[in-house]
């Protein structure tokens, strides 16, 4: 059997919110393609997905709403005021990521999993704001995420599984945008969230009681985890 799935995604957002306005205009595609077949006694998933996503980002500085004035949230986008222009950048991101799954029966009640997907990305950004274009630059992330897992059925109505899988998490643009010291361009120093996960668990149906159980245990190890947090300095405060 095999799929194809095709996406595409235009938006435009204007936020005004303390200390900056952000205008964002986005537009987006991906594909999705999917392939089942058996391979001797394996059964065999394969495929790919392709995106890429394009915005042109502009920041200027907010100067609140005219003295005296008090609108309503659906006016507020109407009245509030621009100040000085800060960023004018264009943004692209172009990702692949190939993937495999190969399950294969080890008797009649157990199924092991083997399973990988490597992911790469690259992000650029254009710099329109400042004649020589110094926040021009790209950055590029990747990452092979293995998994391994099985499944124990002692009876057609219970599942005893267990699986180890790492994963892979890039920053937004938006994350990558959001500099200390309220420049444009990409931050040098932002990674991706790489993730380490452990978990096991149980699914028993019971049709008597209309009942399904589904208990899991879990562990996750994530390196680099993107956590928000305020720069204590006069020009993060202003942004």
């Amino acid at each position: 059997a095999s799929s194809l799935t095709l996406y595409g995604v235009d938006r435009a957002l204007k936020n005004p919110i303390p200390g900056r306005i952000v205008e964002l205009d986005r537009s987006a595609f991906g594909l999705r393609s999917e392939h089942e077949f058996a391979l001797a006694d394996w059964r065999l998933t394969t495929g790919f997905d392709l995106d890429t996503q394009r915005d042109d980002r502009r920041e200027f500085g907010n100067d609140g709403l005219p003295n005296g004035a008090t609108v309503d949230d659906e006016r507020v986008f109407d009245q509030v005021q621009y100040g000085a222009r800060r960023i004018d950048q264009e943004e692209k991101v172009r990702s692949f990521g190939p993937f495999l799954s190969l399950e294969k029966d080890l008797g009649t009640a157990l199924t092991l999993t083997l399973a990988g997907r490597y992911d790469r990305y690259r992000f650029e950004v254009t710099d329109r704001f400042t004649t020589d274009g110094r926040a021009s630059g790209g950055r590029d992330m990747d990452q092979f995420s293995p998994m391994a897992g099985l499944v124990y059925r002692p009876s057609p109505l219970t599942r005893l599984y267990g699986h180890i899988a790492t994963a892979f998490q890039t920053p937004t643009t938006s994350e990558l945008g959001n500099q200390p010291t309220g420049e444009g361009g990409f931050n040098p120093d932002l990674e991706p969230e790489r993730i380490l996960g452990f978990e096991t668990g149980l699914r028993r149906h019971i049709p008597r009681l209309h009942l399904d159980i589904d208990l899991a245990l879990y562990q996750l190890q994530v390196t680099n985890a993107l956590i928000p947090f305020q720069v204590e300095s006069p020009d993060s405060e202003e942004i």
